[in-house]
């Protein structure tokens, strides 16, 4: 379980994301996944996402930034797998899109991952998981179908899921 206390690094406004600190690779029933090059500490700001399309309507590549917009967001945020046992967790970012923090270390050679359910109301990307955690939730449906506790271990989601609408 992850901490909600803890400190965030502030982000500037709009930061560039270092793409020299990313390895895409083929991950085994999951298409292409984003590896750690370097290492980072908890809370420490990974990718800074940018929006390179918005939408009306969900895509399977499409992430989720309000209740009725989806957007696409450049590389390497547009490549970042599921997992219900993440090490990334997210944040809305200045330019729209979103901030990916450290959720615990990250060692050189991790998968970065982030849980779907954190920003897509309704998820279609991935309806099976294959996260393989312990507490993997088997589908990846969104928040939408999540238990309250379910949700409460999402420390770090999308403002407009738990913002009055």
């Amino acid at each position: 379980m992850v901490d909600s206390s803890m400190d965030i690094e502030a982000s500037p406004s709009i930061v560039d994301t270092d793409r020299g600190s990313f390895l895409v690779d083929v991950v085994l029933g999951k298409g292409r996944g984003v590896f750690a090059s370097r290492s980072w500490r908890t809370a420490e700001l990974v990718i800074s996402a940018r929006i390179t399309a918005v939408s009306p309507q969900r895509t399977i590549y499409s992430f989720q930034t309000g209740i009725d917009i989806h957007c696409d967001f450049d590389e390497p945020a547009r490549l970042l797998n599921h997992s219900c046992g993440p090490n990334l967790g997210i944040r809305d970012n200045a330019a729209g899109a979103f901030d990916f923090l450290a959720l615990r270390p990250i060692n050189v050679g991790d998968e970065l991952t982030w849980d779907y359910a954190s920003s897509e109301y309704h998820s279609i990307a991935v309806p099976a998981c294959e996260c393989g955690v312990p507490a993997c939730r088997e589908t990846i449906s969104g928040y939408a179908v999540l238990t309250s506790a379910q949700r409460r271990r999402l420390t770090h989601t999308a403002s407009y899921l738990t913002s009055p609408h």
